[in-house]
């Protein structure tokens, strides 16, 4: 897809709202893989003894990468502003759990955030 958008030259728009949503399921899903491998690392620690030390990203870094997911696509973005309408529609579709606003039922949905 981004081959096909690059060669014919394509604008993408990106409503901010989208793009808010996207970075802090992003952030949340990063966070949580760190804390994961943190706490299986210290139950092998606690089995093995020793082990070498376990390098995860630190906070800057993974704000750096969250900063690069849509800057780095190699077509040009546009962003749409957030507007009252949108909040609004977003407001709505977070109170009425509907996806992507509700990540519980976007796997029924097949919504499975941007492929970077």
């Amino acid at each position: 897809m981004r081959f096909f958008l690059r060669e014919q030259k394509a604008r993408v728009g990106l409503p901010e709202v989208a793009r808010l949503e996207v970075e802090q399921h992003l952030r949340s899903d990063i966070k949580e893989a760190v804390k994961s491998l943190r706490t299986a690392h210290g139950c092998l620690l606690r089995l093995f003894g020793r082990m070498r030390e376990l390098s995860v990203p630190t906070d800057d870094a993974i704000e750096a990468v969250i900063a690069k997911v849509f800057t780095e696509l190699g077509v040009e973005v546009l962003g749409v502003p957030l507007w009252l309408s949108s909040a609004h529609s977003s407001f709505l579709k977070t109170i009425r759990k509907v996806p992507p606003s509700d990540r519980r039922r976007s796997s029924k949905t097949g919504y499975s955030g941007p492929t970077v």
